[in-house]
């Protein structure tokens, strides 16, 4: 029978398994709030440890605390970053897309109805027809290049002038 003033080996055990809980979950917190930027996956996971090492804590099963701690570390082990996407990716990206906007407005633009003479008619087609071609690549200024050349070329779009049709004069 041991003293009541000595803490049993039970409460020892306990006390030291709520201690390391709360150490890991603090670490746990701490990797949340690193400023990486990790999958929502990953941290979901950590989040969903972290709220049963909270409730784990509370109650009074060693066993029960050191499973939630082991969770928790594996948790936070397993957290992804998500890959960082470059600023030159960024950039060509913004470039794709701007020229690619372009060409739907070019060709939106020819099909509007309106009889376009052949030699601007032709001036758009190839700028298209170009655009296409670059939009293929990754060089970034050969495709703001080709979306400033389309641009051009759509708005010199000219429209074809009905010639008046000769109207014979009535001889008095």
């Amino acid at each position: 029978k041991t003293p009541a003033n000595t803490p049993s080996q039970e409460d020892t055990k306990l006390k030291e398994a709520k201690d390391a809980l709360r150490t890991a979950i603090a670490v746990a917190e701490a990797k949340l709030q690193d400023g990486k930027d990790y999958t929502d996956a990953t941290k979901q996971e950590v989040n969903n440890q972290l709220a049963a090492a909270n409730e784990a804590i509370k109650g009074n099963d060693a066993e029960a605390i050191s499973a939630a701690k082991a969770a928790l570390e594996k948790a936070v082990k397993a957290l992804e970053e998500k890959p960082a996407v470059s600023q030159e990716d960024a950039k060509l990206k913004g470039a794709k897309d701007a020229l690619r906007a372009a060409i739907r407005e070019a060709k939106n633009k020819l099909n509007d109805g309106k009889k376009y003479t052949a030699e601007t008619k032709g001036a758009v087609e190839k700028a298209i027809a170009e655009a296409e071609k670059v939009l293929a690549g990754k060089d970034k200024s050969a495709m703001d290049k080709a979306k400033a050349d389309l641009e051009k070329a759509a708005a010199s779009l000219k429209v074809e002038t009905q010639k008046p049709v000769p109207q014979p004069q009535p001889k008095p």
